[in-house]
């Protein structure tokens, strides 16, 4: 995360840079630039990648945007779409899936 109620962090690392310290081979597809997808026009490029993996990390989650003080969800989905990824993603995937969603993602 890059921030939270306790302001902005001093030091970030994104999943991806986490990931590269302690992967040797990371395969990356940015899926789309803001959380509120208004397209899915790179989705085929992304199960491409998903295909060829031994193992898939997707990161999905709400900006602050969606989750803030005096913002109120409307219902329990994730935006844009961030669900077809996931499951367009499962059906393609080999090995390992492993989903991790961010609640207040800040980019």
């Amino acid at each position: 995360m890059i921030s939270s109620y306790a302001g902005i962090s001093c030091k970030y690392t994104s999943p991806l840079q986490g990931l590269e310290k302690f992967v040797s081979n990371v395969s990356y597809e940015p899926r789309c630039n803001a959380v509120a997808c208004s397209n899915n026009n790179q989705l085929k490029a992304t199960i491409e990648v998903a295909t060829a993996a031994d193992a898939v990390i997707v990161v999905v989650g709400l900006s602050q945007s969606f989750e803030a003080e005096m913002v109120d969800w409307l219902n329990l989905t994730l935006p844009g779409y961030q669900e077809l990824l996931v499951f367009e993603v499962a059906k393609a995937v080999k090995g390992p899936l492993v989903l991790v969603v961010f609640l207040r993602w800040s980019c």
